[in-house]
């Protein structure tokens, strides 16, 4: 490498740090901070209403609930809130882009998690969660997992949006700096009568660094861009070129060859045998036969445990969340992730990071 080349690595090194340390920034509302009240609720009912029911567990929440069945839509949930002390009153949530939690679900399928605001004409000062709901809706499995929000795609439920006769374009500028709860609801699939628990481990909101992933991108491709100028420009006054050296290299070890490929590109999301086709020249079929020959399993059991090898050295060894370390190795759905994990490791992605740090 030239000199310009280690300078110029050096001066993106620095750059990706500086961005790396500027943007991270988490809020934790789970585990329970001094200045966070927790509270439940059910339907406006005399009688025979949801039953619902939360503790604290050191920092954690374990909710118990069970749906009446003297309503056709029954409905309960627990919430958090900060305690009021005349000053500080809302989650300001403007400064992050994404809600983590940490759940461990009993019998739920899919579970409502919603945010409210502090919104003008819809705020209550009396009436509990009287205010704007941002609702998502969350496939969880049973249990425990973590799970990533995108608070970009929390939106106004339509039964508020009908219950006021309005539309979504009536609210042009939904200001998240004026969040007064975070509300993590109860799974109506499961209908009365039957008894549940969710266990809140940690809910917190995270700045997700997406300029960072932009940043990078850019600069990969500008660093990779400068070496292959610098290649052919050094390649330039030769006259002999080892056109066949690849092509040779692969016929004399295709499984190395196939083996290497994965390592370098494990990362991109949609990798598949096709792409190694494409770029190795060998049919479909003799990389499964191969891949089965030398690490007796198929191209994704392969692939997955390299992706999970480079997980566990993340865990470890970064501060990075466990969604962008998952998207860092080639897995564009957490949910999915979290279970190939469990399944390979035994555990879920954030037991194994708190059983390995020092």
């Amino acid at each position: 490498m030239t000199r310009w080349g280690v300078f110029f690595s050096i001066w993106l090194a620095l750059f990706v740090a500086f961005f790396l340390f500027r943007n991270e920034e988490t809020k934790r509302i789970v585990p329970i901070q001094n200045n966070i009240n927790l509270g439940t609720y059910h339907e406006e009912l005399p009688d025979s209403f949801s039953f619902s029911e939360a503790k604290k567990v050191g920092g954690e929440v374990v909710f118990d609930y069970q749906l009446t069945t003297a309503k056709e839509e029954p409905f309960s949930g627990l919430f958090f809130y900060k305690a009021d002390t005349h000053s500080q009153v809302f989650f300001k949530l403007d400064r992050f882009n994404r809600l983590s939690l940490d759940l461990t679900i009993q019998k739920a399928q899919r579970i409502p998690i919603t945010i409210t605001l502090n919104y003008p004409k819809f705020t209550d000062s009396v009436e509990v969660l009287g205010n704007l709901p941002l609702n998502f809706l969350l496939e969880v499995a049973p249990g425990r997992n973590d799970y990533s929000l995108d608070l970009r795609h929390f939106e106004i439920p339509s039964w508020f949006l009908r219950h006021h006769q309005l539309e979504k374009k009536d609210f042009p500028q939904l200001d998240l700096d004026r969040t007064n709860y975070i509300v993590v609801g109860t799974c109506q699939l499961l209908g009365g009568g039957i008894r549940d628990q969710i266990i809140v481990h940690e809910i917190s909101a995270e700045h997700a660094n997406t300029w960072l992933k932009v940043v990078l991108g850019t600069a990969a491709l500008l660093n990779l861009l400068y070496f292959v100028l610098s290649y052919f420009m050094g390649k330039r006054k030769k006259v002999v070129v080892p056109v066949f050296a690849t092509e040779a290299k692969i016929a004399a070890d295709p499984g190395e060859a196939i083996k290497q490929y994965i390592a370098e590109h494990y990362s991109k999301t949609d990798l598949s045998p096709e792409d190694l086709q494409k770029a190795l020249g060998v049919s479909t079929r003799e990389i499964g036969v191969l891949i089965k020959k030398i690490c007796n399993t198929n191209f994704k059991g392969y692939l997955n445990a390299v992706r999970i090898a480079e997980v566990k050295r993340l865990l470890k060894g970064s501060d990075l969340t466990v969604s962008e370390i998952a998207y860092q190795c080639g897995y564009g759905n957490v949910s999915h992730f979290n279970r190939v994990f469990k399944q390979l490791e035994g555990v879920s992605p954030k037991q194994y990071r708190n059983s390995h740090v020092s």
